[in-house]
C-alpha cells in the first residue's frame, strides 16, 4: 500500500505483534508499570483501567502502515485469517446516520495511555470501574466476520490534533476525561476475537449487512479479545 501525500512527516511500516508479545520471538513481555496494569484513575479524572485480557493470539496475520501528516493520522492495515474458523475483527464503530446508526471502519477510538502516549484503536473496552453513570444498555460496536483464508484491507484517517473517543464517554461521573497534553506518540491497536466465544459474548448478525456482527462492550468481550498493537509513532 503506497501513501503519496504532500506534507507527509513520518511513515512507518510494521508487522503488528500482539500487545505483550516480543515481536521477534512471540514470547510474552513484561507489562509491569504499563498503564493497563495500574488501578483505575477515573476518580481523579483519568482513564478507566484497561488490563490485558489474557486471550490467546488468534491464527491471523496483521500488517499495518501508520503515517503522520500535517493534519491527520493515516492508518492502512490488512488482516488475513490463517486458521480454520471464522474470526471477528473488531473494526466497525457506531456512527449516527439519519435516524439510525451505521457501523463504519474508517474511524477509531482514542484513549490516553500515560506519559504522552495515545492509543488509537478499533476494539472493545471493558466496563469501567467506579462508574457513576447509569447506562440503559452497554454500548455496541460492530465486527467484520472474516472466514478462513479471508483477508481484509482497511484505510482510515484520524484528524489531528487527536480528540478522545471511548464508547463509555468522556465523563464517568467524576469530571471530563482528557487525552495527555501534549500527545507525543501514538500507537494503533486492532482487536480480534476467535471462537469458541465465551459465555456473555453473543455476536448477532446485522440483518442489512451479512458481513457485520454486532456485540456489546464490556468485560466478557474484552476478556475474549486479543489486541494486535503497533510500535508507537512519534507525533512531534
Amino acid at each position: 500500500m503506497a501513501i503519496g501525500l504532500v506534507g507527509l512527516l513520518v511513515a512507518v511500516l510494521v508487522v503488528l505483534a500482539g500487545c505483550g508479545d516480543d515481536p521477534a520471538t512471540g514470547d510474552p513481555q513484561s507489562h509491569e508499570g504499563q498503564p493497563g496494569d495500574r488501578p483505575s484513575g477515573v476518580t481523579g479524572g483519568g482513564e478507566p483501567a484497561d488490563p490485558d485480557s489474557g486471550a490467546a493470539r488468534p491464527n491471523a496475520s496483521v500488517d499495518v502502515e501508520v503515517a503522520v501528516a500535517d493534519d491527520r493520522l493515516l492508518v492502512d492495515y490488512s488482516v488475513t485469517n490463517n486458521g480454520a474458523h471464522d474470526l471477528l475483527v473488531l473494526n466497525r464503530l457506531p456512527q449516527p446516520a439519519g435516524a439510525g446508526t451505521s457501523y463504519v471502519d474508517d474511524i477509531a477510538y482514542a484513549t490516553g495511555q500515560g506519559d504522552g502516549r495515545v492509543q488509537v484503536a478499533q476494539r472493545v473496552f471493558p466496563w469501567p470501574d467506579d462508574v457513576r453513570i447509569d447506562y440503559a444498555q452497554a454500548p455496541q460496536m460492530g465486527a467484520t466476520g472474516l472466514a478462513p483464508s479471508g483477508s481484509l484491507d482497511v484505510h482510515l484517517e484520524v484528524p489531528l490534533p487527536l480528540e478522545r473517543r471511548q464508547p463509555f464517554g468522556d465523563d464517568l461521573g467524576y469530571g471530563p476525561i482528557s487525552l495527555p497534553d501534549p500527545v507525543t506518540e501514538v500507537e494503533f491497536c486492532l482487536g480480534v476475537i476467535a471462537p469458541p466465544y465465551p459465555r456473555g459474548v453473543s455476536p448477532t448478525l446485522d440483518q442489512d449487512d451479512p458481513t457485520l456482527m454486532l456485540l456489546a462492550h464490556g468485560d466478557a468481550a474484552h476478556q475474549a479479545q486479543y489486541l494486535f498493537c503497533s510500535e508507537p509513532v512519534a507525533l512531534d
